[in-house]
């Protein structure tokens, strides 16, 4: 589980999977060295409702930090 705290204090939360955090973490590190886009979008797949696709767009610039936290279902 992924968990972003923004810079307003809200805070995220987000199952994905080992791969996908991996890949929020390359794309948080690339954008702190000053590459890579402003934004990481994350795909939602709950609460569906007539909607074909969710997606939650997070600014690097709004994050204050994250935690990572592992466990087996």
């Amino acid at each position: 589980m992924l968990v972003i705290k923004m810079i307003s204090g809200l805070e995220k939360e987000f199952e994905l999977s080992a791969a996908e955090i991996e890949d929020f973490i390359n794309w948080y590190n690339n954008r702190a060295d000053g590459n890579g886009k402003e934004t990481y979008m994350f795909e939602k797949d709950f609460n569906m409702g007539p909607f074909t696709a969710r997606k939650d767009y997070v600014a690097f610039s709004k994050i204050q930090s994250f935690e990572v936290m592992e466990y087996t279902k």
